[in-house]
């Protein structure tokens, strides 16, 4: 099939920055996924201001210019996402018409309005859109009869979008590559490090992982904390560490390259995620899953829904920093053998539903309208 990731994302910036994360994230692992299964894909995006490298996937990358948030009125972040969608799409009809896809994939409801132009404008293609969390806005139903198919990464967004649109919204969770996140057999680490990772964004609940920290050091002098990524947070992340006096033992070491994660979860006694804005996945916290990090999660994040109660993740109330601390504390100071005992566990889960062998085919077949599988 000739396949399009349209509009991944809207400026083709640094993964993990403030502006792209894991849908961004998602878009490039999916078009390598299937460009390996033989697919002639494309990934269509907006066109950064600095020349930026992209991850090794052999697929095509098509750049085209983009209207930035601050050049559309401040009617709030919907009509600005809506806004850019639109201009994106006018932008690029000439040039997209022409490429006959097979298959167009879409990733946002603010596409669902690209898609009922592309209609209109004689495109054929069929679209489908992989949902990552109920952003909806005002006459979006009427804009959905131009998607052919929809699927949602956790159970609580499918919900969502069939209780919202009234269409049938299977579930297809993110995926990793087996052999890229191998499942890490290791010794007791010698120091009690935490590791988190994300946008510094204020919904990923950075600064209330940050807090929770300075109780935990009151018990576990040597507990230390390094959270992955970047943001417009990042400067006052670091103040809030200083101010409750646990600056020295706070790392913010940016952004993280493939290796140098898979560094830090070597290192790492546990994985927090605690988002206190709704998470439909999260798949760093799958990644460190995979490599056998112990994890813990706020009630927010929607990988949890797909773990049952015999391998339940352990998770917090959101914005909670005496639960996530008290959490943390029993983890850091638990036995060693336990924690590896339920990672291997966990493992079991993850190569079960979560690998890129269970999800693609999965893809392919809402992509050529064939029946689904069984559930992933």
């Amino acid at each position: 099939m000739k396949i399009c990731l349209f509009n991944v994302t809207s400026t083709m910036d640094r993964l993990g920055s403030a502006e792209v994360g894991g849908v961004e994230a998602y878009g490039f692992g999916l078009a390598a996924a299937l460009r390996e299964r033989g697919h002639d894909v494309e990934l269509w995006g907006g066109r950064p201001k600095e020349a930026l490298s992209y991850p090794a996937t052999g697929v095509e990358i098509r750049l085209f210019e983009y209207l930035e948030t601050r050049r559309v009125p401040d009617l709030g972040t919907r009509f600005r996402r809506l806004a850019q969608r639109l201009h994106f799409a006018w932008h690029t009809r000439h040039e997209f018409c022409g490429r006959h896809f097979d298959a167009v994939l879409i990733f946002k409801p603010y596409d669902f309005v690209t898609a009922w132009l592309w209609r209109r404008w004689g495109v054929r293609s069929r679209v489908v859109a992989g949902i990552h969390g109920p952003e909806f806005y005002a006459l979006d139903r009427f804009f959905c009869p131009a998607v052919d198919a929809l699927y949602a990464v956790s159970p609580s967004t499918a919900r969502e979008v069939e209780k919202h649109y009234r269409v049938k919204c299977p579930v297809l969770p993110n995926f990793l590559d087996g052999r890229r996140y191998a499942f890490m057999e290791r010794g007791e680490p010698r120091e009690r490090l935490i590791v988190s990772a994300g946008r510094l964004v204020g919904w990923k609940g950075m600064a209330v992982l940050i807090r929770a920290f300075a109780r935990v050091k009151r018990e576990i002098p040597e507990a230390c904390l390094a959270i992955l990524g970047d943001g417009p947070e990042r400067g006052s992340l670091m103040e809030l560490a200083d101010q409750l006096g646990v600056g020295g033992s706070v790392s913010l070491p940016g952004l993280a390259d493939p290796g140098r994660l898979a560094d830090y979860h070597r290192r790492a006694w546990v994985y927090v995620q605690p988002s206190i804005g709704y998470e439909s996945f999260s798949i760093s916290t799958l990644e460190a899953l995979a490599r056998g990090v112990a994890v813990i999660v706020s009630d927010r994040v929607g990988l949890a829904e797909w773990f049952g109660a015999e391998n339940s993740l352990e998770t917090c109330p959101h914005g909670n920093e005496e639960a996530l601390a008290c959490g943390l504390t029993g983890i850091l100071t638990g036995s060693w053998e336990a924690h590896c005992a339920r990672a291997r566990r966990l493992r079991t889960v993850v190569e079960r539903r979560f690998l890129v062998e269970c999800v693609i085919p999965q893809i392919e077949a809402l992509c050529e309208n064939r029946s689904l599988q069984s559930s992933v």
